[in-house]
């Protein structure tokens, strides 16, 4: 790791529970920042959120900073693994995120409160050896929970919170002759949701802005609770942190709108960092309704599968890169890359497989494009397999999408159709973030890909 970009990694206090992805997982070699997420906010202040994870595990006593254990021991301890391993490393603790922004409105709204949160920050940061802070307000004025207090005033507050907490850091690296605390801030990539802050007074005051270029704010009130590009609530497929729309604008978002708007409201591109997601969205389409034309973009969508029908789940609709690659592993792959404009590219596994109309589909005769190794193989679904004559049971077939620089997978078996970030769209971002010189890459988050492979792949593509 020797560029200049950033590579900012979230990590969950909820990993080691759920993924059993732990603190010794975290390649910290391959990242610049770390953000643990999340610090709760009660009663105008910041919090620890979770205090068994964040600050009582005993990770070996060289794992304990001021006297605190647990993750922010680990991840501050100037001798612990974590220093150790990335002495150059920044950690920041994110307050708020989707549950935990409730009482950022009124916090913000009077300089009483921006005083008082600004207190505990410096107090929380100084106690338990941050390096920063991120603010994950979500979100001024409108969207986020529906529990979420707003106001009109959301927007000027936000900033006047922020002046406040950079005057305060400014002063005490000045008294303490210290590198300043460092801010960041988490910010929608919808303009219906941006609008309402000044982005050109933002990026002056944060350190770096983290635009969540892999969510978007849902007015659906079917689905009040999601913020993605695509997900539960969509009525036709959709990619899930695309870079540019695709060339039929089937696609309303793309992370290239987001970044624009935000450069053409003043934001300094160095200081921008865009997202990318660890975790596909997938989707149930009509039976026949993918082909070689469309390949299951903007198709009607019939349902969701539900937690258990794909591997490594996190939801309804939502499987983690670590499915995904079970998912591959488990079939022959056949790989297509495919732009809408008539210019694709198909091989199979052979390099030459272009069964009954579909590249790399097993036709019922066991051919190298399906899953099975004869006709009635298991994951075959050849013509004596459990899938019929013609389709693929436990195959999925991969393309990406070279306008918009996409990646799917798609079960014609099942008609199981799912979008995600693969190493050809992180390639891709990577090379987007030189081309405009950004900031850098976030990623949500670390526990959604456990053997590290995107980090690493990522952290190549930014030399």
């Amino acid at each position: 790791m020797a560029s200049n970009f950033r590579r900012v990694a979230y990590y969950t206090s909820w990993s080691i529970h759920q993924a059993n992805y732990q603190l010794k997982d975290i390649p910290f070699e391959n990242i610049t920042d770390i953000i643990y997420s999340f610090a709760n906010l009660v009663d105008g202040e910041i919090t620890v959120g979770d205090p068994w994870a964040d600050t009582q595990i005993d990770y070996g006593p060289q794992n304990v900073f001021n006297g605190t254990a647990g993750a922010y021991g680990y991840l501050n301890s100037p001798t612990g693994d974590a220093r150790t391993r990335n002495p150059n490393i920044k950690s920041h603790i994110s307050v708020g995120g989707w549950t935990w922004s409730k009482e950022f409105s009124s916090v913000a709204s009077t300089q009483e409160g921006r005083s008082k949160f600004t207190d505990s920050v410096v107090n929380f940061v100084q106690q338990y050896g941050f390096d920063g802070l991120e603010i994950d307000w979500e979100y001024p004025v409108t969207g986020g929970d529906p529990g979420n207090q707003y106001s009109p005033q959301d927007g000027q507050n936000f900033v006047l919170l922020m002046t406040s907490l950079r005057n305060r850091f400014t002063q005490i690296a000045l008294d303490d002759s210290r590198e300043s605390i460092q801010i960041a801030v988490a910010m929608s990539p919808s303009a219906e949701i941006a609008q309402y802050v000044n982005v050109a007074s933002m990026a002056i005051i944060a350190n770096y802005i983290t635009i969540m270029t892999y969510v978007r704010d849902n007015n659906n009130p079917g689905y009040s609770h999601s913020i993605d590009f695509v997900g539960p609530w969509s009525n036709t497929t959709g990619y899930n942190s695309n870079i540019y729309p695709d060339s039929n604008n089937v696609t309303t978002y793309s992370v290239d709108q987001a970044l624009q708007y935000y450069i053409n409201r003043g934001a300094d591109p160095e200081f921008l960092i865009i997202g990318a997601s660890f975790s596909g969205k997938a989707f149930k389409v009509a039976n026949g309704t993918v082909n070689q034309s469309n390949m299951g973009l903007g198709m009607p969508v019939t349902g969701i599968p539900s937690v258990g029908e794909l591997p490594d789940m996190v939801g309804n609709g939502t499987i983690t890169y670590n499915g995904i690659q079970q998912l591959m592993a488990n079939t022959q792959m056949a790989k297509r890359g495919y732009n809408f404009d008539g210019g694709q590219y198909m091989y199979g596994p052979d390099n030459n497989t272009n069964i009954g109309g579909y590249p790399g589909y097993d036709n019922g005769n066991g051919g190298s494009g399906g899953g099975g190794s004869g006709g009635g193989g298991s994951g075959g679904g050849g013509g004596g397999g459990s899938g019929g004559g013609g389709g693929v049971v436990n195959s999925f077939q991969s393309f990406s999408d070279n306008a918009s620089k996409s990646s799917v997978l798609f079960n014609p078996a099942t008609n199981v159709w799912i979008t995600y970030d693969g190493i050809d769209s992180l390639k891709a971002k990577a090379d987007y973030v030189k081309q405009y010189n950004l900031g850098g890459i976030m990623f949500w988050e670390l526990s959604q890909n456990r053997d590290n492979s995107l980090l690493a792949q990522l952290d190549q593509y930014l030399q």
